[in-house]
């Protein structure tokens, strides 16, 4: 008799968490453009199917509604079009292998130019020092790690790994910086912008589509 596995006999039906740490960087004056960046909710269960991918929306000042909902690979975007001092609502959601969307994370942001450490402020410092014990020049640190992580992201886009490149993610607890490519061809280039970043100790390279297959840390 022969027997082939068709799946899980139930379905999964349940949501994956919403996402946290919804950010917005500063406003890159040059394009308009703004870096934003979060955690993806965790899809767990006993018939989870895992983390599918993210989506996000906006909604500009003065807009009557958000726009529509666009995918994302992993935790982190780009919004355009923006000028200095514009207000921006955007919405983040996680959704699971089965489809199952997560519910929205919100954040309201007001664009600002300056540089990438400068878009995160004292508020940003004291979350992270009562939400994960830091001390205040830790804080600081990696808040200034996480605006390399930033410019790296950016790097990375204008390489010839762009098309490997996957997403990011900043882990709070290990403060480490997480980076998603599709193939370890990429692997290369993309040690020598993070080296180039002052980042080689801090960032953790995960290769795979839908699910990790391999982790390698950089030496």
């Amino acid at each position: 008799m022969e027997v082939t596995w068709a799946g899980p006999l139930w379905p999964d039906t349940t949501a994956p968490a919403a996402p946290a740490d919804l950010t917005l960087a500063a406003l890159d004056t040059r394009d308009g453009s703004a870096f934003f960046n979060f955690t993806p909710g965790r899809d767990s269960g006993a018939n989870a199917t895992g983390f599918g991918h993210s989506e996000f929306r906006e909604r500009r000042e003065g807009e009557p509604s958000f726009l529509a909902w666009v995918d994302l690979d992993g935790g982190d975007g780009d919004v355009e079009g923006l000028s200095d001092g514009q207000g921006i609502e955007l919405q983040v959601r996680t959704v699971d292998e089965a489809g199952n969307e997560s519910a929205a994370t919100s954040g309201t942001f007001v664009a600002t130019a300056g540089s990438q450490a400068d878009a995160f402020d004292e508020s940003a410092r004291a979350w992270l020092s009562e939400a994960y014990g830091m001390s205040a020049t830790t804080a600081q640190n990696w808040l200034d790690v996480q605006a390399r992580g930033i410019e790296l992201a950016r790097d990375i886009r204008s390489s010839s790994a762009s098309e490997s490149f996957a997403g990011m993610r900043f882990d709070n607890e290990a403060q480490q910086v997480h980076i998603k490519l599709r193939s370890a061809a990429a692997t290369t280039i993309v040690k020598q912008l993070a080296a180039k970043h002052e980042l080689s100790s801090t960032v953790t390279i995960e290769i795979g589509r839908r699910s990790l297959l391999e982790s390698l840390r950089f030496w």
